[in-house]
């Protein structure tokens, strides 16, 4: 697993089990860090290698409009404004509904045109784009970060706010486990050309898309931008605890899986499951909601080569137990933003 993972399975962790970083914390701390920061573990959690310099994840962030250092834009903490209900972000973090109707401002599309093309055409379209580029090899530029956003429209806890509340802060501020966007930019991680492509869409695996079922598209678009270039957006519809690929798995247990790399459920509950953890929380419960996941390419329509990649998941985390002495926590909702640009691609 990438370290890049590994730091979003720990935040995760936090998120739902609060719990050790008040009342274990030599043990919780020790965890967390470990969890987040090394680059030495074996199996699932292993392989750290090839994203040591870039940190998610996921999860998430797949919202309407393109990075701040594409036009100024912060994808990372929006989704369409149409939407709503728990599992989704609201309208009031700049979204203007234009998730896959219109092009992102900032974008400097200058007069990009939108054509018509069916959801099957770009699904063929962006399989076709991201195959090829996973059996070529090109070099590229990775940056991965997170936000975990702390507005009340972000973060809704019905039970033990004020300690769900130190915690996360512990996760934002003190610990370091998000990577800021400043911080991905200021090293992004190199992939040389000929290089490893175990971590370019979809992970671990031969090919880049495997999703085959149109009907897990919430909406498309093809926007011609002249000169031979061409941009691609595809918004998936919501899906509860999608696991990814397998490693060297040819069909997906999601959809979700099947275009993005989401947390297994699996490596959580190992993470959350330990001994230390269930003598201090009992009754533990959570679950994690993709929504609006979104991948955006740019690319030659010539070549059928990539300029750009944009992948944005937004996962709606619920969750709570019971706090051996200090009482029940539950998390209604607590949004995790991951965005993942790759640019500079040299085929």
């Amino acid at each position: 697993m990438s370290n890049s993972n590994i730091k979003v399975i720990a935040i995760i962790a936090t998120i739902v089990l609060v719990f050790t970083l008040i009342t274990s914390n030599a043990v919780s701390v020790a965890s967390v860090i470990f969890l987040a920061k090394g680059t030495t573990q074996t199996g699932t959690v292993a392989d750290t290698n090839n994203d040591a310099n870039v940190n998610t994840n996921n999860g998430a962030s797949n919202n309407t409009n393109t990075p701040a250092n594409n036009g100024g834009n912060t994808a990372a903490t929006q989704a369409p404004s149409g939407n709503t209900g728990a599992t989704q972000a609201p309208a009031g973090n700049n979204n203007s509904g234009s998730t896959a109707t219109t092009a992102p401002a900032g974008n400097n599309n200058g007069g990009a045109a939108a054509q018509s093309k069916s959801n099957e055409e770009v699904l063929k379209i962006y399989t076709d784009l991201m195959n090829k580029a996973k059996a070529d090899k090109p070099g590229y530029k990775k940056v991965e970060y997170q936000e975990l956003p702390g507005d009340a429209a972000n973060r809704q806890i019905s039970k033990g706010e004020g300690l769900v509340g130190v915690l996360l802060k512990l996760v934002t501020d003190t610990l370091d486990l998000l990577t800021t966007k400043e911080e991905a930019e200021a090293d992004p991680e190199i992939v040389e050309k000929g290089g490893d492509m175990r971590w370019f869409p979809v992970y671990k695996c031969e090919k880049g898309c495997y999703l085959t079922d149109v009907n897990a598209i919430e909406s498309t678009k093809y926007e011609d931008l002249g000169n031979g270039k061409a941009r691609i957006t595809i918004v998936l519809k919501d899906e509860n605890n999608p696991e990814p690929m397998a490693e060297g798995a040819t069909t997906s247990p999601s959809n979700t899986g099947a275009m993005f790399s989401p947390l297994s459920k699996a490596d959580i509950d190992n993470t959350i499951n330990g001994g230390a953890v269930q003598a201090v929380i009992k009754n533990v419960t959570y679950s994690l909601v993709y929504h609006d996941c979104k991948a955006v390419v740019e690319y030659d329509t010539n070549t059928n080569q990539i300029i750009r990649l944009e992948q944005y998941m937004n996962v709606a985390i619920q969750g709570g137990g019971k706090l051996v002495l200090l009482g029940e926590i539950k998390i209604d909702k607590q949004e995790l933003f991951n965005t993942m640009i790759i640019s500079d691609f040299q085929y």
